[in-house]
């Protein structure tokens, strides 16, 4: 397993990125081995569970890849996970407040009067800004989302939609 931690430099502060392959390790030598360790046998397994937390953005190609795979985009951190407590995007939210204040935008007020950065759209304006080439090549942001008010439930999404939802 390679249980990478990647750090990296932007606007002068130290910034954090998981890498998706963890996950990969996680399910290819975690999981048989608790089921070893358990004697769990295989046929009774229904499921395995994956949990993150809201807000947490994964950049992938056509194919669903992770973008940070790629030889073209491995040092880029905009290419990696960007975890759901990343600040980095506080300029874009900050920006996309003041632009829904000023057109006196009524979801406002239901959002706690402000945007935060940490929500998942002012991370991909960060991207679009500062890393084109990244944006261009996403074909869709992986997205976790905890379940939404007024009924609707959703476990995970992405951006943007398919054309059938």
């Amino acid at each position: 397993p390679r249980y990478a931690f990647r750090q990296f430099k932007s606007d002068g502060v130290i910034t954090a990125r998981q890498d998706p392959s963890d996950y990969l390790s996680a399910l290819h030598y975690l999981i048989p081995d608790l089921m070893n360790s358990t004697g769990t046998d295989r046929e009774n397994v229904i499921g395995i569970g994956i949990d993150f937390t809201s807000s947490t953005v994964l950049p992938v190609d056509k194919t669903g890849i992770p973008l940070c795979f790629r030889a073209d985009f491995s040092n880029n951190p905009h290419s990696y996970v960007k975890l759901w407590n990343d600040h980095g995007a506080n300029r874009e939210a900050e920006m996309m407040t003041a632009t829904a204040l000023q057109r006196k935008e009524q979801w406002l007020m239901e959002q706690g009067g402000s945007i935060n950065s940490e929500s998942a759209i002012p991370k991909l304006l960060k991207v679009f800004r500062e890393a084109p080439d990244v944006y261009k090549a996403t074909y869709r942001w992986l997205n976790s989302s905890k379940p939404f008010a007024k009924g609707k439930k959703r476990c995970c999404w992405w951006y943007p939609p398919g054309p059938n939802e």
